[in-house]
C-alpha cells in the first residue's frame, strides 16, 4: 500500500515499526477509544499487529496502514484501514487511530478521504461503514466530514473496559464519494 495525500503517505506497516506502534497504542486515550486494542498494549502486541496487516494484505483479506507524514515517512503518526471486507457484497469496514499528540490536525480526516478513495477506486468496493462509541464525537466528525452519513445507533452494543457503550454507524456507498475532492 503506498497512498499519498497533501501532508500524508499511508504505506504498509513494517517491522520496524513495532516499537512506535507500541508507544502510541500503550496510551491510554488511543485505546479507549477502540474496541480491542488491549491495555496494556505491549510490544509483542505490535509485532502481531504488524505482522497481521502484513499477511492479510497479501491476502487480500484487509488492508491497514502507516499513516506518516510526507517529511518523516518512517514516524508512524497513526493507522488506517479497511476491515472485514466481503468480497460478494462489496463491502467493508474503515477504522483507523491516531497518535494523540496529532489529534485535531485533520489527519484522520484527510487518510480516511484517500483510504475511502481506494476502497472504490481499487478495490471496487459498493459500501463502506464505520462506527464510533458515542462517547468520542470526534470521530463522528471524521465520518461526515469524509461524505459518510449516520445511518444509526445501536444502544449498549459493544462492551468495553467493563462498561457498554452505545455505538454510532455511518456509511458511504461509491456513487455518493467525490473522488475530485478526495484529499482536500
Amino acid at each position: 500500500m503506498d497512498i499519498q495525500t497533501e501532508r500524508l503517505i499511508i504505506r504498509s506497516f513494517k517491522p520496524a515499526d513495532a516499537k512506535r506502534v507500541q508507544e502510541v497504542c500503550n496510551d491510554y486515550d488511543i485505546a479507549k477509544t477502540t474496541l480491542s486494542l488491549p491495555i496494556p498494549y505491549t510490544i509483542d502486541h505490535a509485532k502481531a499487529f504488524i505482522e497481521y496487516t502484513i499477511n492479510s494484505a497479501k491476502e487480500n483479506i484487509s488492508y491497514e496502514g502507516a499513516i506518516c507524514f510526507k517529511d518523516n515517512p518512517e514516524k508512524v503518526i497513526g493507522c488506517i484501514g479497511i476491515t472485514n471486507i466481503n468480497k460478494i457484497a462489496k463491502r467493508a469496514e474503515l477504522g483507523w487511530w491516531v497518535a494523540k499528540e496529532e489529534w485535531n490536525k485533520g489527519i484522520a480526516t484527510e487518510a480516511a478521504k484517500a483510504i475511502i478513495n481506494f476502497a472504490f477506486d481499487k478495490l471496487k468496493l459498493h459500501t463502506l461503514c464505520a462506527r464510533h462509541f458515542e462517547n468520542n464525537p470526534a470521530s463522528g466528525r471524521v465520518m461526515q466530514k469524509s461524505g459518510m452519513s449516520f445511518v444509526g445507533k445501536m444502544r449498549d452494543y459493544e462492551s468495553r473496559l467493563g462498561e457498554y457503550h452505545n455505538v454510532l454507524y455511518y456509511d458511504i456507498v461509491d456513487s455518493e464519494f467525490n473522488f475530485d475532492n478526495k484529499n482536500k
